[in-house]
């Protein structure tokens, strides 16, 4: 499977869709936060996403959607994202790799030797003037056979370049990290795996290097393009009847009342509620599994009719023009943001909206270390107050750290 880093999949970047993929299991509000959308575009490209592979659909549980990682994504977790590369230019990183192994395999102060090197992937079944995302290798590092003295004396040694930092688990593994790490400084577009992603999938390979621990020689070269297994075995699902998510599509918000209520809600609650709508949930429902008050669920879910496309927004150095690009170009408010912008994650925004008339304070949000809570704000300001969040997060992400304030 050949994935471009700069081709959307499903309209996400692979980068974007790789972090959750990660995460092997999850369901959709969990999504919605890594993939930045929100209700319907988020169930709309899951269920895009599992048409193509690349996730599957398992169950609805208390109206949420839970899904797995698929074929597909599982692939792509395993591929490095880099520019692509002709196919020859693959070939001679093989060959480098080759001479780097065979220089590993001639060094007595080794107590590992590399035993294979099985190629797979895009770079196997290229055609000329093909190009190829990475180059897909597993390498089978073993202990030499040595006596038990001198390997141990060889392991010592071995150990003085070993790292301080290193874990416990790690410390037990450096002969053969150490060999790894040398073999990887070839070129950063040898991507390595393990063994089982050839074992159990059945992949086709070639082995482009071999080694016998018995009589420490080369093996000569085998051409021949191998199976581990026969392709129709051991797949890890059964794809004869896989569950399907049955959507009908956009669910319309509820219609906002003449109420002025006052909605008080956190970030994953309202990932959470539009969720549950979506999926059918009533509004006492999903005002209890949030905890919230049926008036706010449905004052939050009313805005959404009036939400704001983030799209059009450009980030660049001017922090006021970001900010204001993403407000409404009529209002009938003034907008005052403030930005602290600390050392890590340790930052702070705060969104203020005053009507122009009154001087009173309409709205209010604050986002820190990552996370924020609506104070107070009419349902159709909820859309707004996040669109000028999502601008202000965005442009934070590029800038150095200062404090900034002002009013628009």
């Amino acid at each position: 499977m050949r994935i471009n880093r700069n081709q959307p999949i499903c309209g996400l970047r692979p980068s974007v869709l790789k972090a959750l993929l990660r995460r092997d299991t999850f369901d959709t509000p969990t999504a919605m936060k890594l993939l930045s959308l929100d209700e319907p575009d988020a169930t709309s490209t899951l269920v895009a996403l599992a048409d193509e592979g690349w996730i599957e659909f398992q169950e609805t549980e208390a109206f949420v959607d839970c899904w797995r990682t698929g074929d597909h994504g599982q692939r792509l977790v395993a591929t490095r994202l880099l520019k692509r590369i002709p196919a020859t230019e693959g070939q001679r990183i093989v060959d480098a790799l080759v001479a780097e192994a065979r220089a590993v395999n001639a060094d007595p102060s080794n107590s590992r030797r590399v035993v294979s090197i099985r190629l797979f992937g895009s770079l196997l079944t290229a055609a000329e003037g093909d190009d190829i995302g990475d180059v897909d290798v597993v390498a089978d590092i073993q202990r030499r056979n040595l006596p038990k003295s001198d390997l141990k004396q060889v392991e010592q040694e071995e150990n003085r370049d070993r790292p301080q930092s290193l874990s416990f688990l790690a410390r037990l593994y450096w002969p053969e990290q150490r060999i790894k790490r040398r073999l990887a400084s070839v070129s950063r577009w040898l991507s390595f795996h393990q063994a089982s992603d050839i074992d159990d999938s059945g992949a086709p390979y070639r082995t482009v290097y071999a080694f016998d621990l018995e009589t420490e020689r080369e093996l000569e070269q085998d051409l021949a393009i191998r199976r581990s297994i026969p392709l129709e075995e051991e797949r890890r699902h059964d794809p004869a009847s896989p569950a399907r998510k049955i959507w009908l599509g956009q669910r319309p918000w509820p219609t906002l009342s003449n109420r002025n209520t006052t909605v008080r809600l956190d970030a994953e609650n309202g990932r959470l509620a539009q969720h549950l709508w979506q999926n059918g949930a009533d509004l006492p429902v999903i005002a209890n599994q949030i905890g919230s008050a049926k008036s706010e669920v449905e004052a939050y879910l009313a805005g959404r009719r009036h939400v704001l496309s983030p799209a059009s927004i450009t980030i660049d150095g001017a922090f006021k023009r970001t900010v204001l690009r993403a407000l409404p170009a009529t209002r009938l408010y003034t907008a005052s943001v403030s930005l602290y912008v600390g050392s890590g994650r340790d930052s702070m925004i705060d969104i203020d909206l005053h009507d122009d008339r009154t001087g009173r304070e309409i709205a209010s949000l604050r986002w820190i270390r990552g996370r924020h809570l609506i104070h107070r704000a009419q349902g159709k300001l909820i859309p707004e107050l996040e669109c000028v969040l999502k601008a202000c997060t965005d442009w934070l992400a590029r800038m150095k750290s200062r404090t900034r304030g002002l009013e628009l």
